[in-house]
């Protein structure tokens, strides 16, 4: 991990800056008989000869990889380097492959801890919050939402909204709310309403909006809900 850690690659500098600056592969037979590079041999090899590949992916090198001290102890040969002429290739491959799962893993993983937080603060606010995508899906619905409409906010998501609340549902009236929003009408001021929910009477207040592209495309459209039951009856007792 130490080597693998400390060990970089400077364009341009020694056999691995050249073959990554470079993009060509060597084969020598003999480092010091070659009168290009005029190295000695350094004592961590065993022989003289070694390819050294650059790991290509779409006309870039990602890196540089040395093959030394063949197991035979003889120099490498011409088969050898046709052999991994074919492997490094795939190896290139493999290894843009793991980096860009890693990198995609490493974003969702991101965007997963941020939704997290994001749905954390939704949950934590008084009110109740519906978010529907532009294709009248339930993409978010916080507790408080739940508790007002007596239903599972996880078990509501990903539900057409149509679908989810059926004619017969008096909620129905209440996310009818949905079909009022449109591009020229963006907010729905706070409505408040009797609604019959599993042969309970509340009274909800209700405020509607959609966000718009550029183009005054809908992307989602919401509605916000505070229970307004016992303020109201509250209020009649008082009077």
């Amino acid at each position: 991990n130490e080597i693998i850690v400390s060990t970089k690659i400077i364009p341009g500098v020694g056999i691995c800056g050249y073959v990554s600056e470079t993009s060509e592969p060597i084969f020598i037979e003999n480092i010091e008989n070659n009168k290009k590079f005029n190295f000695q041999n350094s004592k961590n090899y065993h022989t003289k000869s070694f390819i050294s590949f650059p790991l290509i992916v779409s006309d870039k090198s990602i890196g540089v990889i040395n093959i030394t001290d063949k197991f035979s102890g003889e120099s490498f040969n011409i088969n050898d380097y046709n052999l991994f002429s074919i492997i490094c290739p795939q190896i290139a491959i493999a290894i843009e492959d793991v980096s860009l799962y890693l990198s995609l893993k490493n974003t969702l993983s991101n965007l997963e801890k941020e939704q997290y937080k994001f749905s954390s603060i939704l949950n934590k606010i008084s009110n109740g919050l519906v978010v529907i995508d532009s294709t009248d899906r339930i993409i978010f619905m916080n507790q408080k939402a739940g508790e007002y409409l007596r239903t599972n906010p996880l078990l509501s998501l990903d539900y057409n909204y149509k679908e989810l609340f059926s004619l017969d549902d008096k909620r129905n009236d209440l996310f009818a709310l949905f079909e009022d929003l449109s591009a020229d009408k963006l907010m729905i001021e706070k409505i408040t309403k009797n609604i019959e929910i599993k042969g309970e009477i509340v009274i909800l207040q209700v405020a509607g909006g959609c966000l718009i592209d550029n183009k005054y495309n809908i992307l989602y459209k919401f509605i916000v809900i505070n229970d307004m039951t016992q303020l109201i009856r509250a209020e009649k007792l008082q009077t």
